[in-house]
């Protein structure tokens, strides 16, 4: 799908994309920014919001210098050094396990760190493309959005980029 200012999508909450204490979770998706986004928290690939806490259960984003960043309101992100290329399809990822996140760029691994590993049970949706309410819009095309329950090895992410195939 393409995405502009306002534009996002929402996906009705389910237990399945909280991640229980200590638990695991996978983000993954092909995505084509067009444009770097400036405010705060760059462009929001896919967000969780703990409607409990009040804060962010978990966050995937591109920084407004292109770096890959995972978010946790409930104990700090990760992020990475190497940009996400504009006007070209990459596959990210983010493989969360007991807190610790290793996030991936077109297969290659390119950050690893630890936050705290308390997630959240909220009933918010998962919203792909903008943070709600927030400037954090993502501009371009986002593709082949997958959550799993479970932390994919690097291996695994390797072979479902390479498996993959985007169109324009």
């Amino acid at each position: 799908s393409r995405f502009s200012s306002e534009s996002q999508i929402s996906i009705p909450d389910d237990s399945a994309f909280s991640i229980p204490f200590g638990g695991a979770l996978t983000i993954e998706a092909w995505v084509n920014p067009e444009v770097r986004n400036t405010a705060g928290m760059g462009s929001t690939i896919l967000r969780k919001f703990d409607n409990n806490s009040g804060q962010v259960e978990y966050a995937l984003s591109i920084m407004s210098d292109g770096t890959l960043r995972f978010f946790n309101g409930q104990g700090g992100s990760v992020g990475s050094g190497a940009p996400v290329p504009l006007n070209t399809w990459s596959h990210v990822a983010a493989v969360i396990n007991n807190g610790n996140v290793t996030l991936f760029l077109n297969g290659n691994q390119i950050a690893t760190g630890a936050v705290n590993p308390f997630f959240g049970d909220s009933t918010a949706p998962v919203e792909i493309g903008n943070d709600q309410g927030n400037p954090f819009h993502f501009t371009g095309r986002i593709d082949e959005v997958a959550l799993h329950r479970s932390s994919l090895t690097p291996s695994q992410i390797q072979q479902r980029m390479v498996s993959r195939t985007v169109s324009d």
